[in-house]
């Protein structure tokens, strides 16, 4: 049974991640790309005004949201997801099996939060990158800079920096 989380830490995990992330960027600016000059419609893609609008008065509020979204959640996500559950569906299901269904698992627990194209692509790319390392760092470094890059945006658009 593989143990992903007794995995070591590796300086490695840092550029696997960070390809991981500039992976996920290149296709959702794409798909973005695709919407914005194709006029399509594609589910789970819609641009939006601001929906965290937090000002520097709660700096406080700010910066524990901040810790939540962008270091506590992506650290439980992953040890739920890719930790306990892909470790467990391994030892019963074998590989073949446990990838899907972990992917669909997260989709699926995070919709009401997510789209599901985007969620699809995360989960597919954390999954895989924790198979392939055989450790959840990579997945849990790639989740914290997806959410940090997210958060950044959100906390711009709230300021009126960036206008989608």
């Amino acid at each position: 049974m593989k143990k992903y989380f007794q995995a070591p830490w590796h300086w490695k995990y840092l550029g696997i991640a960070a390809l991981a992330s500039l992976f996920c960027l290149a296709i959702n600016f794409i798909i973005c790309m695709v919407i914005i000059y194709g006029n399509w419609k594609i589910p789970g893609y819609r641009f939006e005004e601001g929906i965290l609008n937090l000002s520097s008065k709660n700096l406080i509020l700010t910066s524990l949201i901040g810790l939540i979204y962008v270091i506590i959640a992506p650290v439980l996500e992953e040890s739920i997801f890719r930790g306990l559950s892909l470790q467990y569906l391994t030892a019963k299901l074998g590989i073949k099996w446990s990838i899907p269904i972990t992917i669909l698992i997260s989709v699926l627990i995070g919709l009401p939060f997510h789209s599901p194209i985007p969620a699809l692509i995360f989960s597919s790319i954390a999954t895989f990158i924790t198979i392939k390392n055989n450790s959840i760092w990579p997945a849990i470094i790639f989740h914290i800079a997806n959410n940090l890059v997210i958060f950044g945006l959100l906390l711009s658009v709230g300021k009126g920096l960036i206008t989608l």
